[in-house]
């Protein structure tokens, strides 16, 4: 078989030995960017989830770099997130915004079409935008309470916005 040494999976033991040896390390690096604590633990959790799961594939001396990269992607993808959510949030509070160029009539119809949006998502879709914008739960509280992963719901909060925006920008606000 030519010589050739094949790489050993990560142990459990190599695994939980990472665990105590970067976890604060990237927590810090993590929090870097994000700002937020219990954000940040929700990094790390799903790195390290995706640590063991690819762990036949890694090697030992590539970990640390894996680790890092990992949780610069999540945070790049958190803040992504987290700008399209902040920009949807504030259309929708302009459009929602009464001011005084506009009657009453007008700003409470665009008040019903808004409603009517989010009433025509589909069911899981609609309670998961429900739980995190108008209840304000964390990601974490709703996957947990769903029985689901928290990227399920990042998913299905990124299906509604795209939803609501299409449906919304229809109607020129």
């Amino acid at each position: 078989m030519g010589g050739k040494k094949l790489k050993s999976e990560i142990t459990e033991e190599k695994f939980v030995c990472s665990y105590k040896k970067h976890y604060e390390q990237l927590f810090y690096f993590a929090y870097a960017f994000v700002n937020d604590r219990e954000t940040c633990r929700d990094i790390l959790s799903n790195v390290f989830e995706m640590m063991w799961a690819k762990r036949s594939t890694l090697r030992e001396e590539t970990i640390t770099s894996f680790l890092y990269s990992c949780v610069r992607n999540r945070c790049m993808d958190f803040l992504r997130h987290d700008q399209a959510a902040r920009n949807y949030v504030g259309f929708l509070e302009s459009a929602t915004d009464y001011n005084d160029s506009m009657s009453m009539e007008e700003h409470e119809h665009r008040l019903e079409m808004i409603a009517q949006a989010v009433a025509e998502l589909p069911d899981r879709t609609r309670y998961i935008l429900e739980q995190c914008y108008f209840e304000h739960k964390k990601y974490a509280e709703v996957a947990e309470s769903l029985s689901v992963t928290r990227d399920a719901v990042k998913k299905q909060i990124s299906k509604a916005l795209s939803i609501l925006r299409q449906k919304l920008n229809v109607i020129n606000f």
